[in-house]
């Protein structure tokens, strides 16, 4: 009786072993990916160049544990902003250069709502995506108090994945409902608002570790901070 109890406890043991090792082995991305940016005007009074030049041509993602670093650069390579989400403090943050004033918002505002659908899957690098469409409408003081309808494609890589516990309090624009189908890093938006549709494409992809500090923004004591 007791060679059986203790043949139990050794299959008990070894199935706990074996499930802690699997969960030991689920990994989630962690480095550096550069992406490019494409628009389409939809207005005379933008063009394609125009919007390159001052909202970006570029992008590198510095992503770890779901915190992120986006830097947006000029056709002509010129730093033009940076924007961090510090999930420990629940907001995200928004910096132009040349420009004082830090922006941010609260992560936890379901602000604007979205709904979202399943969509066509592709390959973008050689990795598998999950597709989802999107459709939001955003209001507010910064759009004159009117109601604008923004429509987008994410694709999310099946094989560079995010754990969506990270984003449970990530209510602003329901992502965090729409990470928990996609579980993965996005490797190519096409979004269309009002005025321009843009396309952000992955080109290159690193893996790579990274340390906190390149992923935190500096507040100084003396930062102008404004909420959106």
């Amino acid at each position: 009786m007791k060679g059986a109890l203790f043949f139990l406890a050794i299959i008990t043991f070894s199935c706990g072993t074996i499930k802690g090792t699997q969960k030991e082995k689920e990994s989630y991305f962690e480095g550096v990916i550069t992406y490019s940016i494409d628009y389409l005007p939809l207005s005379d009074n933008y063009s394609r160049e125009s919007l390159k030049e001052f909202i970006g041509a570029k992008m590198i993602l510095t992503f770890e544990q779901g915190n992120f670093k986006k830097e947006y650069y000029s056709s002509n390579g010129n730093l033009l902003s940076q924007r961090y989400l510090n999930l420990d403090e629940q907001r995200s943050y928004s910096k132009s250069i040349g420009n004082d004033t830090i922006y941010w918002f609260d992560i936890t505002k379901p602000d604007s709502k979205t709904e979202f659908i399943r969509i066509r899957d592709t390959t973008i690098l050689n990795h598998p995506t999950i597709g989802i469409g999107t459709e939001t409408f955003v209001s507010g003081v910064g759009f004159g108090d009117k109601t604008f309808r923004v429509v987008g494609e994410y694709y999310y890589s099946k094989s560079l994945g995010v754990d969506p516990n990270w984003y449970v309090n990530y209510k602003e624009g329901n992502f965090n409902e729409i990470i928990k189908v996609g579980k993965g890093i996005q490797l190519l938006t096409i979004s269309e608002g009002l005025f321009w549709a843009q396309i952000i494409s992955a080109q290159s992809i690193e893996i790579k570790d990274i340390e906190k500090s390149d992923i935190t923004l500096e507040i100084k004591e003396d930062a102008l901070l404004k909420e959106l």
